[in-house]
Protein backbone atom coordinates (compact mmCIF):
# COMPACT_ATOMS: atom_id res chain seq x y z
CA UNK A 1 0.00 0.00 0.00
CA UNK A 2 1.28 3.44 -0.96
CA UNK A 3 2.18 5.66 1.99
CA UNK A 4 0.00 8.76 2.17
CA UNK A 5 1.03 12.15 3.50
CA UNK A 6 0.21 12.49 7.21
CA UNK A 7 -2.39 15.16 6.44
CA UNK A 8 -4.34 12.70 4.30
CA UNK A 9 -4.05 9.65 6.53
CA UNK A 10 -5.30 11.62 9.55
CA UNK A 11 -8.46 12.58 7.70
CA UNK A 12 -9.65 9.09 6.86
CA UNK A 13 -11.45 8.53 10.18
CA UNK A 14 -13.51 11.71 9.66
CA UNK A 15 -15.43 10.24 6.72
CA UNK A 16 -17.43 7.95 9.01
CA UNK A 17 -19.48 10.97 10.15
CA UNK A 18 -20.16 12.51 6.74
CA UNK A 19 -23.20 12.38 4.49
CA UNK A 20 -22.78 10.28 1.36
CA UNK A 21 -22.39 13.42 -0.75
CA UNK A 22 -19.66 14.77 1.52
CA UNK A 23 -17.95 11.37 1.69
CA UNK A 24 -17.64 11.48 -2.10
CA UNK A 25 -16.26 15.02 -1.94
CA UNK A 26 -13.81 14.07 0.84
CA UNK A 27 -12.54 11.10 -1.18
CA UNK A 28 -12.20 13.31 -4.27
CA UNK A 29 -10.20 15.95 -2.39
CA UNK A 30 -8.04 13.28 -0.72
CA UNK A 31 -7.26 11.89 -4.13
CA UNK A 32 -6.50 15.34 -5.56
CA UNK A 33 -4.08 16.33 -2.80
CA UNK A 34 -2.49 12.88 -2.83
CA UNK A 35 -1.85 13.07 -6.57
CA UNK A 36 -0.80 16.70 -6.54
CA UNK A 37 0.21 17.96 -3.09
CA UNK A 38 0.97 21.40 -4.57
CA UNK A 39 -2.63 21.98 -5.70
CA UNK A 40 -3.66 24.92 -3.53
CA UNK A 41 -7.25 24.85 -4.75
CA UNK A 42 -7.65 21.20 -3.67
CA UNK A 43 -6.27 22.05 -0.21
CA UNK A 44 -8.70 24.97 0.04
CA UNK A 45 -11.63 22.76 -0.95
CA UNK A 46 -10.60 20.11 1.55
CA UNK A 47 -10.21 22.74 4.26
CA UNK A 48 -13.66 24.16 3.53
CA UNK A 49 -15.21 20.69 3.67
CA UNK A 50 -13.51 20.12 7.02
CA UNK A 51 -15.12 23.31 8.33
CA UNK A 52 -18.47 21.66 7.60
CA UNK A 53 -17.42 18.63 9.64
CA UNK A 54 -16.40 20.95 12.50
CA UNK A 55 -12.86 19.65 12.33
CA UNK A 56 -11.34 23.10 12.60
CA UNK A 57 -7.78 22.08 13.46
CA UNK A 58 -7.51 19.87 10.37
CA UNK A 59 -9.21 22.56 8.33
CA UNK A 60 -6.62 25.06 9.50
CA UNK A 61 -3.80 22.68 8.51
CA UNK A 62 -5.22 22.30 4.99
CA UNK A 63 -5.89 26.02 4.55
CA UNK A 64 -2.43 26.94 5.78
CA UNK A 65 -0.97 24.39 3.37
CA UNK A 66 -2.83 26.17 0.55
CA UNK A 67 -1.61 29.54 1.80
CA UNK A 68 1.99 28.31 1.81
CA UNK A 69 1.61 27.00 -1.74
CA UNK A 70 0.10 30.25 -3.00
CA UNK A 71 2.74 32.33 -1.23
CA UNK A 72 5.62 30.18 -2.47
CA UNK A 73 4.30 30.31 -6.03
CA UNK A 74 3.89 34.09 -5.76
CA UNK A 75 0.35 33.72 -7.07
CA UNK A 76 -1.16 36.16 -4.62
CA UNK A 77 -2.71 37.96 -7.57
CA UNK A 78 -5.22 35.13 -7.92
CA UNK A 79 -8.01 37.11 -6.30
CA UNK A 80 -10.84 34.52 -6.23
CA UNK A 81 -8.60 31.85 -4.73
CA UNK A 82 -7.10 34.25 -2.18
CA UNK A 83 -10.49 35.68 -1.24
CA UNK A 84 -11.91 32.20 -0.71
CA UNK A 85 -8.83 31.12 1.26
CA UNK A 86 -8.77 34.16 3.53
CA UNK A 87 -12.50 33.86 4.20
CA UNK A 88 -12.21 30.14 5.00
CA UNK A 89 -9.25 30.81 7.31
CA UNK A 90 -11.30 33.48 9.07
CA UNK A 91 -14.23 31.09 9.61
CA UNK A 92 -11.85 28.51 11.05
CA UNK A 93 -10.18 31.04 13.34
CA UNK A 94 -13.59 32.28 14.53
CA UNK A 95 -14.58 28.72 15.41
CA UNK A 96 -11.29 28.21 17.24
CA UNK A 97 -11.77 31.46 19.18
CA UNK A 98 -8.73 33.10 17.59
CA UNK A 99 -10.53 36.34 16.84
CA UNK A 100 -7.58 38.62 16.07
CA UNK A 101 -6.33 36.15 13.44
CA UNK A 102 -9.85 35.92 12.03
CA UNK A 103 -10.03 39.69 11.76
CA UNK A 104 -6.68 39.83 9.95
CA UNK A 105 -7.90 37.29 7.40
CA UNK A 106 -11.19 39.12 6.86
CA UNK A 107 -9.41 42.44 6.41
CA UNK A 108 -7.14 40.84 3.83
CA UNK A 109 -10.16 39.26 2.09
CA UNK A 110 -11.81 42.68 1.85
CA UNK A 111 -8.75 43.97 -0.02
CA UNK A 112 -9.61 41.49 -2.78
CA UNK A 113 -13.34 42.34 -2.83
CA UNK A 114 -14.69 44.98 -0.48
CA UNK A 115 -18.29 44.10 -1.29
CA UNK A 116 -18.19 40.33 -0.80
CA UNK A 117 -21.30 39.35 1.16
CA UNK A 118 -19.71 36.24 2.69
CA UNK A 119 -16.79 38.26 4.03
CA UNK A 120 -19.07 41.00 5.37
CA UNK A 121 -21.27 38.35 7.00
CA UNK A 122 -18.25 36.75 8.65
CA UNK A 123 -17.14 40.16 9.93
CA UNK A 124 -20.60 40.52 11.50
CA UNK A 125 -20.31 37.07 13.05
CA UNK A 126 -16.84 37.92 14.38
CA UNK A 127 -18.05 41.15 15.96
CA UNK A 128 -21.05 39.34 17.45
CA UNK A 129 -18.74 36.75 19.01
CA UNK A 130 -16.50 39.39 20.59
CA UNK A 131 -19.45 41.36 21.96
CA UNK A 132 -19.42 44.25 19.50
CA UNK A 133 -23.05 44.11 18.44
CA UNK A 134 -23.13 47.64 16.98
CA UNK A 135 -20.25 46.84 14.63
CA UNK A 136 -21.95 43.58 13.68
CA UNK A 137 -25.14 45.47 12.88
CA UNK A 138 -23.16 47.83 10.65
CA UNK A 139 -21.87 44.88 8.61
CA UNK A 140 -25.32 43.31 8.31
CA UNK A 141 -26.66 46.67 7.12
CA UNK A 142 -23.91 46.85 4.48
CA UNK A 143 -25.06 43.48 3.16
CA UNK A 144 -28.67 44.66 3.05
CA UNK A 145 -27.62 47.77 1.12
CA UNK A 146 -26.40 45.39 -1.60
CA UNK A 147 -29.25 42.89 -1.32
CA UNK A 148 -32.29 43.76 0.77
CA UNK A 149 -33.84 40.35 0.04
CA UNK A 150 -31.25 38.37 2.05
CA UNK A 151 -33.49 36.60 4.56
CA UNK A 152 -30.64 35.24 6.69
CA UNK A 153 -29.19 38.71 7.14
CA UNK A 154 -32.60 40.07 8.18
CA UNK A 155 -32.93 37.18 10.67
CA UNK A 156 -29.46 37.82 12.10
CA UNK A 157 -30.16 41.52 12.37
CA UNK A 158 -33.47 40.86 14.15
CA UNK A 159 -31.70 38.65 16.67
CA UNK A 160 -29.00 41.24 17.37
CA UNK A 161 -31.57 43.98 17.89
CA UNK A 162 -33.50 41.65 20.23
CA UNK A 163 -30.38 40.93 22.25
CA UNK A 164 -29.76 44.67 22.55
CA UNK A 165 -33.31 45.21 23.78
CA UNK A 166 -34.26 47.15 20.64
CA UNK A 167 -37.51 45.29 20.17
CA UNK A 168 -39.09 47.68 17.67
CA UNK A 169 -36.12 47.32 15.32
CA UNK A 170 -36.12 43.56 15.86
CA UNK A 171 -39.80 43.40 15.01
CA UNK A 172 -39.26 45.44 11.81
CA UNK A 173 -36.61 42.94 10.73
CA UNK A 174 -38.84 39.97 11.55
CA UNK A 175 -41.65 41.56 9.54
CA UNK A 176 -39.27 41.88 6.59
CA UNK A 177 -38.37 38.20 6.93
CA UNK A 178 -42.09 37.33 6.77
CA UNK A 179 -42.56 39.55 3.71
CA UNK A 180 -39.65 37.86 1.95
CA UNK A 181 -40.84 34.40 2.97
CA UNK A 182 -44.20 35.07 1.31
CA UNK A 183 -42.47 36.14 -1.90
CA UNK A 184 -40.27 33.06 -2.21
Amino acid sequence: MEKQPAEIADLEDITAFLSEENKVKMEKYHQLVSQNPSDAEAWISLGMLLIQTRNYNKSLECLNKALNIITSEKKEGNIPKNLMLQNALAVTYIQLGEYSKAQECLEKALTFDGANKDVLNNFAILFTRIGKAREAIDYFLKILEMDDTDIHTWENLAELYRLLGEYDESLKCKMRVLELSDVK
